[in-house]
């Protein structure tokens, strides 16, 4: 799947929320082990023209990952 637009995010987002039931919160961290297991956000910034897309709870920031490349197009990544 592309993602492009804040349309194509919420797709992939909607895609991806029924499998939180099939996981666990890390509970290493004590304020992690509080989150609630099915809380999702997922933020997409492009450095070519600072821009930034998000859908899910963008409000509820736990934790912040890092990914080059997360099994997703965006765009012309070449």
């Amino acid at each position: 799947m592309t993602c492009h637009t804040s349309g194509d995010l919420q797709e992939i987002v909607d895609e991806v929320v029924p499998l939180t039931n099939d996981g666990e919160v890390a509970d290493y961290i004590p304020a992690l082990a509080e989150v609630n297991k099915h809380d999702l956000s997922v933020a997409v910034y492009n450095v070519r023209d600072n821009t930034c897309i998000c859908r899910g709870l963008p409000k509820k920031i736990y934790i912040a990952k890092h990914f080059k490349s997360a099994g997703v197009s965006f765009g012309n990544s070449g």
